[in-house]
């Protein structure tokens, strides 16, 4: 999934894991028709798009988090067709490679977990070993418009699942796949990103003129914002556990129909404000130390120990 020029530089590391039939039936979806290979180049279009949410450099459509460096593997084939297997094996390449913090997952089985049936266990091990190291796994819910269960890998124990919300209603799309295993919610309405091909059309979305950018909807637009936050949060502050980040996302978030849409800002405040005096000090550097400021607690002799001692 090569992102086109308006974020080149930031891919560090590309792999394919592309086992679906590509072509003629004997073919894989990896470069030259094999299962694996080290080209992760896009023919669909989805893994462009969802990636320049998250590190798009685009000087209107910038990504939440465009100063991520970026490292793609290819599952799906060109009509979007992706094995599980396929998936698990992306993740423990992720595992493997230590520059890597986030993983961002915008693909799913489509089918309805618990609602219909128990959330699979196909790829647990390997979600489960990326938790394990201190990886969030972030995945897409799917787009059913379920209300009693949510798409898998996404219903895993150890994933953060996430739906989709309207960014101007602030609303949950009525697609979204939700239930009690639904963690956090999105903008996934009409998201403008990276186009993989201005002669290529992609049937599920809008192309924008003769450009590089076209707007799509989906659980999977709203994923890639979880996974820019999470970015985000670990700049600020890399000791942060997968748990801790969906916990402070979930806290922070606005409640929306009983699930919380995700608030950036207000998720990275409190983990840099040590003391709770809404002053985070030195970008989490340890300086949280603000309270000695007469305005804004008079007579306080705060010192920087990162404790709040004497005031508040």
């Amino acid at each position: 999934m090569i992102l086109r020029k308006n974020s080149l530089g930031k891919i560090k590391g590309q792999k394919c894991y592309c086992s679906s039939p590509e072509g003629a039936p004997s073919n894989f979806c990896c470069e030259g028709g094999l299962y694996q290979g080290n080209n992760a180049t896009d023919n669909n279009g989805h893994g462009t798009h969802v990636i320049g949410i998250i590190a798009s450099q685009d000087s209107t459509y910038k990504g939440v988090a465009y100063g991520a460096d970026i490292y793609v593997v290819k599952v799906a084939n060109s009509s979007g067709n992706a094995a599980l297997s396929d998936i698990g094996d992306a993740i423990d390449w992720c595992n493997e490679n230590k520059s890597v913090d986030v993983i961002s997952i915008s693909l799913g089985d489509g089918q309805n977990h618990p609602g219909s049936s128990s959330c699979p266990v196909t790829i647990d091990d390997d979600i489960n070993e990326a938790y394990n190291t201190g990886i969030p796994v972030i995945i897409a819910s799917g787009n059913q418009g379920y209300t009693t269960g949510i798409n898998y890998p996404a219903c895993s124990p150890h994933a953060i699942s996430v739906g989709a919300s309207d960014k101007d209603q602030d609303t949950m799309m009525s697609f979204t796949n939700r239930a009690s295993n639904l963690d956090l919610l999105a903008p996934g309405n009409s998201i403008i990103s990276l186009r993989w091909n201005t002669n290529g059309d992609n049937p599920l979305c809008t192309e924008i003129g003769n450009t590089d950018l076209m707007a799509c909807s989906g659980t999977s637009q709203a994923t890639p914002h979880v996974a820019g936050a999470a970015a985000l949060l670990l700049q600020r502050k890399s000791s942060l556990t997968p748990d801790d980040i969906e916990s402070v996302l979930e806290q922070t978030g606005v409640n929306i129909g009983g699930y919380p849409r995700i608030d950036v800002l207000a998720a990275i405040n409190p983990i840099c404000d040590k003391d709770g005096d809404s002053y985070d000090g030195v970008s989490c550097s340890g300086n949280d130390c603000n309270d000695n400021d007469a305005s804004i607690h008079p007579g306080a002799t705060e010192v920087c120990d990162d404790k709040d001692n004497d005031c508040d």
